[in-house]
């Protein structure tokens, strides 16, 4: 009885479904061969993000060379290339891998790429920043290490970009939407625009704190 039950209602969602109208059934379609970055093939699509028109991915590989990297493709008639070599930040510090491209942001124009690097400098972690002009990517400024962080911190193990501000959050940190609070150990780096200030938490977002996972 149990398995009539089941059958009549398969067929009568698969018959519903059918009913639908083209396009409440529409589905996604892979645009393209899949997206493989020139210059290094370790762990792309670790990370990912999108440029708010759909037109700008940004790629992370935080296992390329020891390093990691970025690649951006552009989107123009449907068709996807690599726009420009891969990014790789400089600055970075060993002995641990630096894993650049760990976590990657992209404003909402696409113009502003954010790379985190958690393993950097043994674990205290960094966070680069990349800008376009032109069709030519450039890092803008030194990379971005927070202040007030212990070691194995893992900075830019995520990273966020709003229209106007930048969130790195260290390993085990995230933001919430509350009253101002820095507990001990958190940093960060925030401001309107670049180049980016060391500051703590607090000074800079009023409406955030940050607080432990586990």
């Amino acid at each position: 009885m149990l398995q009539e039950k089941a059958l009549i209602t398969v067929l009568s969602l698969t018959f519903a479904a059918l009913a639908l109208p083209g396009a409440a059934r529409a589905q996604f379609v892979e645009q393209g061969k899949k997206l493989v970055g020139s210059g290094g093939v370790a762990n792309q699509g670790l990370a990912v993000a999108l440029s708010a028109d759909g037109n700008t991915a940004l790629i992370g590989g935080g296992g390329e060379a020891s390093v990691g990297a970025v690649w951006v493709f552009t989107r123009s008639g449907g068709a996807w290339t690599q726009q420009g070599s891969k990014l790789v930040g400089t600055g970075a510090a060993f002995p641990a891998f630096p894993r650049q491209g760990q976590s990657v942001a992209l404003s909402a124009d696409g113009n502003t790429a954010l790379v985190g690097g958690p393993g950097d400098n043994a674990n205290f972690g960094a966070v680069w920043v990349f800008t376009r002009s032109g069709g030519v990517w450039t890092q803008q400024g030194n990379k971005l290490v927070g202040s007030g962080v212990g070691p194995l911190a893992g900075q830019g193990q995520s990273v966020a970009l709003s229209a106007d501000r930048l969130v790195t959050t260290p390993k085990g940190h995230r933001c919430r939407r509350r009253r101002a609070v820095r507990p001990p150990g958190c940093g960060c780096r925030s401001s309107r625009r670049p180049p980016w200030p060391r500051r703590p938490c607090a000074t800079r977002f009023p409406a955030a704190r940050r607080v432990a996972t586990s």
